[in-house]
C-alpha cells in the first residue's frame, strides 16, 4: 500500500512538471515580438504614419468653402467664454486657433456659427449666438453634434454635472460617435477654464 502512494505521488509530481514545462513554452512561443527588440513595441512606429493632435483636426475642417460650425453642450444656461471668443468683434477662436496653427496662412472659413445647447428641467434650449435662449429637441442637438466642426463640453460651477443634472444618453451617444466614428474635434473642459468671469 504505501508503495501505491509513493508511485501515485510521483506520478502527480510528474504531471504537474510536466505541465508547468508546457505552459512556459508555450507562452515563449505566442509572445509578441516587437520590430526591433531593442524598443518596445508601442516605441516602433512607421516613417509615414501621421498623428493627428486635436488642433489638427479643428484646422483641417476650417475650409475656405464652406461654414464652419461650433456646438457646445453646457450644463446650464450661461455659456462659457467661448462664446465671447467667437462671437466677439475680436474674433479670438478664429484668429489664434484655426489660423494661428495653420500651415497655409488664414484658413477664413465662410463663417463661424456658435451653437449654445443646455439641458434642464428636461428640456433642452438653444442659445445661437448671442439670441436669448430658445426651446429646442432632443434630435436638434443630435443633429448639431453630428454635424458640428468642433464640439466643446463645459460645465458651470452654479451648476455642474451630477445626477440631476446629467446630459441625456442620446446626446451622449451622439458625442461619441462624432469624436470616435468621424473624428469631430472634441474638448470636454472644467468649470474653471469656460467661466465668463463678471
Amino acid at each position: 500500500m504505501k508503495l501505491m502512494k509513493k508511485k501515485i505521488t510521483y506520478i502527480v509530481m510528474a504531471l504537474v512538471m510536466i505541465s508547468v514545462a508546457c505552459f512556459a513554452a508555450l507562452s515563449f512561443t505566442l509572445a509578441d515580438v516587437p520590430a526591433d527588440p531593442e524598443k518596445p513595441a508601442e516605441a516602433v512606429q512607421n516613417a509615414g504614419e501621421v498623428v493627428k493632435t486635436n488642433i489638427d483636426y479643428i484646422v483641417e475642417k476650417a475650409t475656405p468653402a464652406s461654414p464652419y460650425a461650433i456646438v457646445e453642450i453646457g450644463s446650464s444656461g450661461t455659456p462659457s467664454a467661448l462664446q465671447t471668443m467667437v462671437t466677439g468683434a475680436e474674433k479670438t477662436f478664429e484668429n489664434l486657433v484655426i489660423n494661428g496653427y495653420s500651415v497655409t496662412g488664414d484658413m477664413q472659413p465662410d463663417s463661424i456659427s456658435y451653437n449654445y445647447y443646455y439641458y434642464t428641467g428636461g428640456a433642452w434650449y438653444n442659445i445661437n449666438g448671442d439670441t436669448a435662449a430658445a426651446a429646442v429637441t432632443e434630435a436638434d442637438v443630435v443633429d448639431a453634434v453630428s454635424h458640428a466642426d468642433f464640439l466643446y463640453v463645459s460645465n458651470d460651477p452654479d451648476k455642474i454635472y451630477d445626477k440631476t443634472n446629467d446630459i441625456p444618453e442620446a446626446v451622449k451617444v451622439a458625442l461619441s460617435s462624432a469624436a470616435t466614428g468621424t473624428y469631430t474635434p472634441i474638448m470636454i473642459d472644467s468649470h474653471e477654464k469656460t467661466i465668463i468671469n463678471q
